[in-house]
């Protein structure tokens, strides 16, 4: 599944394009959902992951090794990775489809392949953290896991 851009609006909204893609709503929407439904969760918290599920996803976290499952053609699943400079005490989160990372930031491309995001990421002083989100569409058997 390949997904569009949304670029950020503020420094710290990457979570809110990350999720507005991954879902294919509207920023306002996943804003406005954010804002009613976990207001209590800072920005350093993954309430993506409450989110998505939430919203009827089935999520499961896969080693960073595994993430070629998101990047075959027609895939049913997409990455979500996040990645910390822990020198600024910064986060960033970004979406992995099929063509390859989808980074909300300022100035960023539609689509850079993932070991080039990687290489720019890790220059900048960020570590990737060592797993992923991996979102998948709804499934009918409440047992799915995507990492069985």
């Amino acid at each position: 599944m390949q997904v569009v851009r949304i670029n950020q609006r503020e420094m710290t909204d990457c979570a809110i394009c990350v999720a507005a893609m991954v879902l294919s709503y509207s920023y306002e929407r996943v804003l406005e959902d954010r804002r009613r439904r976990y207001p209590q969760l800072d920005n350093k918290t993954a309430w993506w992951e409450w989110y998505f599920q939430d919203e009827g996803r089935v999520v499961d976290y896969l080693p960073l090794a595994q993430l070629q499952v998101v990047q075959v053609k027609d895939s049913a699943v997409i990455g979500v990775l996040m990645a910390n400079n822990p020198a600024i005490e910064k986060g960033h989160v970004v979406v992995v489809d099929e063509v390859g990372v989808v980074d909300p930031a300022d100035g960023c491309p539609d689509h850079l392949m993932f070991a080039r995001w990687a290489s720019l990421k890790v220059t900048q002083g960020f570590v990737l953290d060592r797993d992923f989100l991996a979102v998948a569409r709804r499934v009918s058997a409440p047992s799915f896991r995507l990492g069985s």
